[in-house]
């Protein structure tokens, strides 16, 4: 059961979002939008059904186990209420068939005079979504970014890409949910990159590729175009959000 889809009167209502909810239900759903950056509040450490060996072994396959935050989604309002966990317990989760609702905070990210988009091509070595385009972006670090998702969507866009980004005042954010996995994403419909890209050469993520704004629409629309479920969906929002801005 997902939640009732909640938007903002200011933006691309409830015609688009189901719409776009339409295209592919198994993997992607957009349930909320906003006007400017939704607040997570932290309610304490979760309380999770998981078992100890599943744990243990989660563990043995992580360099690092990372502090993540988890959403309620009781309310799709800000602010958003989210529980600190580790990533460790993420993955045991899902060896147990549950679908944890790790959040993370991505991106749509141009250059300077928003002509030109950034991307990112996913490693071979990914095992979610290999060689696909995908948006720049990673997990909500309850200490690292104090659980503030714009901090953490730079920071994980200036780590993949080497670019410093600018979030404007009043950029929307989408909020989505991968059906077959329960994570969720926070989206910066628009962040301005202040440099240039310092390279574009593959590493442990992928590698950056640029495309001419004028083309996206286009590129959304063909086969040789390989775009993860959120991409696609949330560049179809952000296209529709310029047409009306």
């Amino acid at each position: 059961m997902h939640p009732t889809e909640w938007h903002s009167p200011a933006l691309p209502g409830p015609e688009l979002i189901q719409q776009l909810n339409q295209q592919d239900p198994e993997h992607i759903r957009l349930l909320a939008v906003y006007p400017d950056t939704p607040d997570l509040l932290l309610q304490g450490e979760a309380s999770l059904d998981l078992s100890q060996e599943a744990y243990q072994q989660a563990l043995t396959q992580l360099q690092h186990n990372e502090s993540v935050c988890l959403l309620t989604l009781e309310s799709l309002h800000s602010p958003l209420a989210a529980y600190t966990s580790d990533y460790a317990s993420v993955m045991a989760l899902r060896a147990q068939g549950q679908r944890p609702r790790l959040v993370a905070a991505t991106c749509v990210a141009v250059d300077a005079s928003c002509t030109q988009l950034y991307l990112q091509r996913r490693s071979q070595r990914n095992h979610l979504y290999p060689g696909y385009l995908s948006l720049f972006g990673g997990g909500i670090s309850p200490l690292q970014d104090r659980a503030q998702p714009a901090q953490a969507m730079l920071r994980e866009l200036q780590e993949e890409s080497g670019l410093y980004g600018h979030l404007g005042p009043s950029t929307p954010w989408l909020l989505t949910q991968e059906v077959n996995y329960g994570a969720v994403q926070l989206n910066a419909l628009q962040v301005r990159c202040l440099n240039q890209p310092p390279h574009s050469g593959f590493d442990d993520e992928g590698s950056l590729v640029t495309l001419p704004l004028s083309q996206l629409a286009q590129a959304l629309q063909q086969d040789n175009y390989q775009w993860t479920p959120l991409a696609r969906l949330v560049l179809q929002y952000f296209l529709a959000w310029r047409v009306e801005s």
